[in-house]
C-alpha cells in the first residue's frame, strides 16, 4: 500500500478516535503486534534457534582447539524483531586466549595476561590493553602478532593495538564500527561479526542503580557475564589505534531476556517509529541501541507504569518522551556504564531543535503516526483492528494471515540453523585439508566421540539438540575419510563405513 493511502487512512481515523480510550487502542495494537509475530512463543522460538546456532558454532571451534565462544546478539536472537524490521544477524566471537584483567595482582602465572588500563585520557567505557610481552600467540592457525600490532608508550608500557585483528579475519564487505560486515543475498541475511577479547571481570565503572529494576537476581546474572573488549576507539579519541571499547553486551542480553511481552512490543514499536519518521530526516542520530537504552531507563524510572497490553500506548508515549528529554540534553547515559553518553557528538545544535519538534509531534499524535507505518503493514492492520476498514473497502483480505507469518518465521529460523551447520562443517573440512589423511581420521574420530560425550553429559536440551544436529555431519565425514584411506591403501571398504 502506498504511503499516500496510509496518510489518508491516518487522517480518516484522526477524527474517529477522539472518544476512544487509549486502553482500547492499546489492546488492539497489542493484537496487531501478536499478528505480525511478536508473541511469547515466537520470541522463545527465535531465542532457542539462535542458541542452538551458538552451540553449533562454539562446538566446532572447540574441536578445532580454538578458544572462542560464539554469541548471537541483537534483535534476531533477542526476538525483538519482525519479518520486515531487522534482517541482519549480529555475531560476537569472544576470544579466551588472553587473560584480560583489571589489576596486575589478579594475573595468572604461566598465562598470557593483558591489563585493562584506564586513565584521564581514555574515554568512558574504553581502555588501553597493556601486555607483559609481545611473545603472545594469535588464535588463528599459522598467524601471530608482530611488531606492527604493538606500541611502546612514554612510560615504557607495551600496548596492543586495536588494529591487530584487521589482517587476521576473512574478507568482509565493510567495517561498521567494531563489526566486520558481510553483505547477504536473497537466500542469506547480512551479517555483522564482531571479534573481541573476553574478560571475566565486571567493569569497574559499570553499576546498576541499587533500587528498582532490574531485580537482584538479574543483576547478579548480568555481572557474572563479565565484559568483552572490542577493537574500536571512541570517536574523539587521542589514541585511535590503541583504545578499546569495554562492552557489556552479554549483560544487556540478560536484561532483554528478562523483559515481558509488552516491553518487547514497546521496543519494536519504537524501532519502527524511528525507522519510519526519524532516520529518513536525521540519519545516524537515533539508533536501535539508543531505543533499547531508553527502554531500560524508562522501565527503571517509571515504577508506576503498568507494562501490560492495556497500557501499551502509555508505555510507548513515556519512552518517546524520555527519548526527547535525552535529545534536548544531548545526553543518553548508557544503562550499565552511565559515564558513557550514547548521544555524544551525534546531534548538532541546529539539528536538535528540529529533532525535538518532530519527537514532540510524534508523541502528541502517536496514533496517527502509528497508522502511517508501512513496515509489516502495521498501519493497515491497526486500521482493520479498529473496525474502520469499511471506510475505504475491505482491507483485511490484502493482509497475510498471522498463521502464515508464523510459518514464514519458523521456515526462516530453520534455514538459519541449516546454514550454520553447513558453514561450520565446511570450516572444519577446510582445516582438515591441512592435515594428512591419518591425522584427519583421528580428528574426525575425536569430533564424533567428543560430541557424543557432550550430548550424553549435558542436561541442557538446547545444547543436546545442537550436538545431535552436528553428530551426523561428523559421522559422514569420518566415514568418508576412513573409506578414502582404505581405498588409498588399496583395501576393500568396510561395510561399517
Amino acid at each position: 500500500m502506498s504511503l499516500h493511502l496510509l496518510d489518508q487512512l491516518a487522517e480518516i481515523m484522526a477524527h474517529d478516535l477522539s472518544g476512544v480510550t487509549s486502553e482500547f487502542i492499546s489492546v488492539k495494537l497489542s493484537e496487531v503486534m501478536a499478528d505480525i509475530g511478536l508473541t511469547r512463543n515466537v520470541i522463545r522460538k527465535r531465542r532457542k534457534s539462535f542458541k542452538i546456532m551458538e552451540v553449533v558454532d562454539t562446538s566446532v571451534l572447540r574441536i578445532l582447539s580454538k578458544k572462542i565462544t560464539t554469541y548471537n546478539l541483537g534483535s534476531q536472537s533477542e526476538g525483538s524483531t519482525t519479518v520486515e524490521l531487522d534482517l541482519d544477524i549480529d555475531t560476537l566471537f569472544s576470544y579466551h586466549d588472553l587473560i584480560v584483567i583489571q589489576d596486575w595482582n589478579n594475573r595468572i602465572d604461566g598465562a598470557q595476561n593483558v591489563l585493562m588500563v584506564q586513565n584521564e585520557t581514555t574515554a568512558p567505557s574504553h581502555c588501553l590493553l597493556q601486555v607483559q610481552s609481545s611473545n603472545i600467540s594469535f588464535p588463528y592457525p599459522d598467524t601471530t602478532f608482530d611488531e606492527r600490532d604493538f606500541f611502546k608508550d612514554g612510560k615504557g608500557r607495551l600496548l596492543l593495538k586495536n588494529t591487530c585483528f584487521n589482517d587476521k579475519v576473512v574478507v568482509y564487505n565493510e567495517r561498521n564500527g567494531p563489526a566486520h560486515s558481510f553483505c547477504g543475498n536473497p537466500a542469506q541475511n547480512d551479517e555483522d561479526n564482531v571479534i573481541a577479547w573476553h574478560c571475566n571481570d565486571w567493569p569497574k565503572e559499570a553499576c546498576f542503580v541499587k533500587e528498582g529494576w532490574p531485580a537482584e537476581d538479574i543483576k547478579r546474572e548480568c555481572e557474572a557475564t563479565g565484559c568483552t573488549i572490542v577493537p574500536v576507539s571512541s570517536k574523539h579519541s587521542q589514541y585511535k589505534d590503541l583504545e578499546w571499547r569495554i562492552s557489556t553486551c552479554l549483560a544487556e542480553r540478560c536484561l532483554m531476556f528478562s523483559l515481558n511481552i509488552t516491553q518487547m512490543r514497546c521496543y519494536v514499536l519504537m524501532k519502527m517509529i524511528i525507522k519510519t519518521f526519524i532516520k529518513p530526516k536525521y540519519p545516524k542520530t537515533i539508533s536501535s541501541y539508543i531505543c533499547k537504552t531508553v527502554l531500560f531507563h524508562c522501565i527503571h524510572n517509571e515504577s508506576s507504569l503498568r507494562w501490560n497490553e492495556n497500557h501499551l500506548i502509555q508505555c510507548l508515549t513515556s519512552c518517546l518522551h524520555l527519548l526527547k528529554v535525552f535529545v534536548m540534553a544531548e545526553e543518553c547515559p548508557h544503562f550499565i556504564i552511565p559515564g558513557n553518553n550514547l548521544l555524544a557528538g551525534k546531534i548538532s545544535e541546529g539539528l536538535k531543535n528540529n529533532l525535538v519538534a518532530d519527537l514532540t509531534e510524534l508523541q502528541n499524535t502517536l496514533i496517527k503516526h502509528l497508522l502511517k507505518i508501512s513496515c509489516d503493514c502495521l498501519g493497515i492492520r491497526l486500521f482493520v483492528k479498529l473496525k474502520a476498514s469499511e471506510k475505504i473497502g475491505n482491507l483485511e483480505n490484502t493482509l497475510i494471515h498471522p498463521r502464515n507469518i508464523c510459518q514464514t518465521i519458523s521456515q526462516q529460523l530453520l534455514r538459519y540453523i541449516a546454514a550454520q551447520l553447513s558453514i561450520r562443517h565446511k570450516s572444519l573440512l577446510r582445516d582438515m585439508m591441512l592435515y594428512d589423511r591419518s591425522r584427519s581420521q583421528i580428528c574426525f574420530t575425536f569430533a564424533v566421540s567428543t560430541l557424543k560425550g557432550l550430548c550424553h553429559k549435558t542436561e541442557n536440551e538446547l545444547e543436546k539438540s545442537a550436538y545431535k544436529l552436528l553428530i551426523p555431519f561428523m559421522c559422514s565425514s569420518l566415514a568418508s575419510t576412513m573409506a578414502s584411506n582404505e581405498l588409498e591403501d588399496k583395501k576393500a571398504i568396510s561395510k561399517e563405513h
